[in-house]
């Protein structure tokens, strides 16, 4: 079983080296990591060039308009049979997390509980401490916000013979393929923590939470409808509102 691993990177040089020592670490090696780079201007590019031969890695540079143009030409070069995303600042959980995944798909599909219908593989992620899992009630879930931790997500290889990313989004793109893809076929879940998401990433700064906010209200508007959309922006924003009030109450000295 090979795994795809896509990372997206722009200046990420103080980053990507985590990523890859996770990566090298790995008990199971059968993947590929396939790099899209958007022109860098800092070492990026000499820190992966000097990964290479280590591990399975194809690299591409060129300017693209964001993480979803990235992705896009990433997933032309798929050779794996299951597709992981991660960050440039993301790791796995430990040595063991790719094996003990190999293991988990091969188990169930012995049993008939991932077939040629699975398109999803959901697991957790930690972030911040925090342990954020994949809703299995992700339908009901879906019409107010994205149901499961995206990097901690194994997609199904044919996912991307029909669809792609739509790269006019820049912090939602992810959010709306699920939205596409969700009845395509059947998820099944992954009862470990896959990895740890880092805290870098554009869908993680205050700067981008309104955007978000505006970006996730225009989906659930789109494929659901403004009676569901407006509550669910409603409840978005006094999120972002809670959580700047207590990331400036931490900040202030006593």
């Amino acid at each position: 079983m090979l795994f795809t691993i896509i990372t997206a990177t722009y200046n990420a040089c103080e980053n990507i080296s985590f990523l890859y020592e996770s990566l090298k670490s790995q008990t199971y090696q059968n993947f590929e990591w396939i790099i899209q780079d958007g022109a860098s201007s800092d070492n990026t590019l000499e820190f992966i060039d000097s990964y290479k031969g280590t591990l399975d890695i194809s690299l591409e540079s060129k300017k693209d308009t964001g993480i979803y143009d990235a992705w896009n030409s990433a997933i032309k070069r798929i050779k794996g049979e299951w597709v992981i995303f991660l960050g440039a600042d993301d790791i796995l959980l430990n040595k063991t997390s790719l094996e003990k995944l190999a293991l988990f798909i091969k188990y169930n599909e012995q049993e008939k509980n991932i077939t040629e219908e699975t398109i999803y593989v959901a697991s957790s992620m930690l972030l911040a401490g925090i342990c954020y899992e994949p809703d299995k009630h992700y339908l009901q879930k879906m019409k107010k916000m994205i149901p499961f931790p995206y990097p901690a997500l194994l997609h199904s290889a044919k996912l991307f013979k029909k669809y792609n990313y739509d790269s006019g989004f820049r912090v939602a793109g992810d959010y709306d393929f699920l939205i596409r893809t969700i009845s395509s076929g059947n998820i099944v879940f992954y009862p470990r923590v896959l990895c740890k998401m880092g805290d870098n990433g554009i869908s993680n700064t205050r700067e981008n939470a309104l955007l978000i906010a505006k970006e996730t209200y225009a989906l659930i508007n789109k494929y659901f409808g403004e009676k569901i959309a407006a509550p669910a922006y409603k409840h978005m924003l006094c999120l972002e509102i809670l959580a700047a009030k207590k990331e400036k109450e931490s900040n202030i000295c006593i």
